[in-house]
C-alpha cells in the first residue's frame, strides 16, 4: 500500500475506498486491522507515518557528511573531538541547519524559499530577496539573521503586513539584541504589562 506517499489529510477517504473494494474475507480482515492500527488509531496517526512532501535524505547524503567529518577529524576519533566537530558544524551557518532539517524548498517555479548570505552578498541582493519573500503566498515566516536585518532595517521597518511574520534570529558572530528588533519594539507598543496579568 502506498498510502504513506499521500498527504495525511487524504488518507482516511482513500483508505475507505480501498477497504470498500476488498472482496475476500481475509483481505477485509487485513484492511480492518490496518484501519484500526494505522488510520484511526490515536497512537499511529497518518500524519506520523505520511512521508508526503518530506525532503529526501539518502544514504549518500549521510555518507558525504560522514566523510567530511572524518577528513576534519580522524578515522577513529575520540568522542570529545567528534562533539567539538559537531558543535563547529552547527555553528557554521544557520541556513545549513535549516536546510539539513528540510526547511529549505523550491516552489513550483523552482524558486528557493531561502537566501544564503555570505561576505560577497550585496545589500541590494538581500533587499531584493526580502521583498520577493515578503510577497510570496507560500511563505508565512521570514527568519532573518539579525546582522542581515540591520543591513536592510529600512525594509523591515516598512513591512507592515502580519503575514509573513519576520523573526530576527541570532548568529554565531553576534548574540540576539532585543533592542535592535523593530518587530519586537512594535509588539511591545501594542500591549502593556497589565495585558499579561
Amino acid at each position: 500500500m502506498d498510502l504513506c506517499f499521500l498527504p495525511a489529510h487524504h488518507t482516511l477517504a482513500l483508505f475507505g475506498q480501498l477497504q470498500g473494494e476488498a472482496s475476500i474475507k481475509s483481505l477485509r480482515s487485513l484492511m480492518e486491522y490496518l484501519r484500526k492500527t494505522l488510520i484511526v488509531s490515536i497512537v499511529w496517526l497518518p500524519s506520523a507515518w505520511s512521508v508526503y512532501g518530506l525532503s529526501i535524505c539518502t544514504d549518500n547524503d549521510i555518507e558525504g557528511w560522514h566523510n567530511i567529518l572524518n577528513k576534519r577529524g580522524c578515522h577513529h576519533m575520540p568522542f570529545y573531538i567528534l562533539i567539538t566537530l559537531l558543535h563547529d558544524e552547527a555553528r557554521l551557518d544557520t541556513c545549513t541547519g535549516f536546510l539539513l532539517g528540510g526547511i529549505g524548498e523550491l516552489d513550483k517555479h523552482r524558486q528557493p524559499n531561502f537566501l544564503v548570505i555570505n561576505k560577497d552578498t550585496s545589500i541590494s541582493e538581500i533587499e531584493d530577496a526580502f521583498r520577493k519573500f515578503s510577497t510570496r503566498s507560500d511563505i508565512a515566516i521570514i527568519l532573518i539573521n539579525q546582522n542581515a536585518a540591520e543591513m536592510i532595517r529600512h525594509e523591515i521597518d516598512a513591512h507592515t503586513q502580519t503575514i509573513p511574520a519576520i523573526l530576527e534570529i541570532p548568529s554565531k558572530e553576534c548574540p540576539y539584541d532585543p533592542a535592535k528588533d523593530s518587530i519586537l519594539r512594535r509588539a511591545r507598543g501594542m500591549f502593556s504589562a497589565e495585558d499579561f496579568r
